[in-house]
């Protein structure tokens, strides 16, 4: 019997009136894991992370967190699930009237009930987390892409997640940023034992940082298991699907 895992798609059916999205979804996210999601553009791989936060709702099968079935969880349920499973959008969402700092310690003092000198504290310590401490005072207008993903981290890390799902966190960094974002990820996920749920099309990220792989092709799970042997399969439309993932990144 293999290891048990904190998060679980059992049979997940997802359309959109004719569009049949998710076609009986079925694999298993292992603690402590970075799990890539992967797939082309509308295989599903957002409508199956947002049903875990209950931005969706599958039409059928069962979703499972730490053991609970959360399926027909309400959305007070939700919303203290959430508490323990931060989404990092692809777009960091930060206020841009608001400091770096401010926009890391308002969601703390919210979460926790924490004065403003201990959320300035927990504020500073994410940002530490990663390497952006120094940008406290700076509004995020005056920041590149790929700071403002890592402050977008940081505030997910300062809420002490179990898990974060990240939505294409790669996608419109250059080379230099993305691959840093990468090792930030790993280095998270190592360090603070996060469960870590990316859904990317990266194939440098995978295999820099992946442990398992998922890929979705015509609502189905086409591929689940380890990162390199996805990487190395010889399945036609797994092979065309890194062939034109290679293409697009040179």
């Amino acid at each position: 019997m293999g290891e048990q895992g904190i998060i679980g798609f059992h049979d997940v059916y997802k359309s959109f009136g004719e569009n049949h999205v998710l076609r009986g979804i079925n694999f298993d996210v292992l603690p402590g894991d970075v799990h890539f999601i992967l797939g082309h553009s509308g295989a599903g791989k957002s409508v199956l992370i947002k049903q875990l936060v209950g931005l969706l709702k599958p039409d059928s099968g069962q979703i499972v967190f730490d053991g609970e079935d959360i399926t027909a969880y309400s959305e007070k349920q939700f919303t203290n699930l959430r508490k323990r499973c931060q989404f990092v959008f692809q777009h960091s969402t930060l206020f841009d009237s608001r400091s770096v700092l401010e926009n890391i310690a308002m969601p703390v003092r919210k979460r926790f009930g924490l004065g403003r000198k201990e959320a300035n504290d927990a504020a500073i310590d994410a940002l530490t987390k990663v390497n952006a401490e120094k940008y406290v005072d700076v509004l995020p207008t005056q920041l590149g892409h790929g700071l403002r993903k890592r402050i977008a981290i940081a505030r997910a890390i300062a809420l002490k997640p179990e898990v974060v799902l990240y939505d294409e966190p790669t996608t419109g960094l250059d080379p230099v940023n993305a691959r840093r974002t990468d090792r930030l990820i790993r280095d998270l996920a190592d360090r603070l034992k996060i469960t870590s749920v990316v859904v990317s099309h990266d194939l440098i990220s995978l295999r820099s940082i992946a442990d398992r792989v998922t890929f979705l092709n015509g609502g189905f799970v086409a591929f689940e298991g380890r990162a390199m042997e996805f990487v190395r399969n010889d399945d036609p439309i797994i092979h065309q699907f890194v062939h034109h993932a290679r293409i697009g990144a040179n």
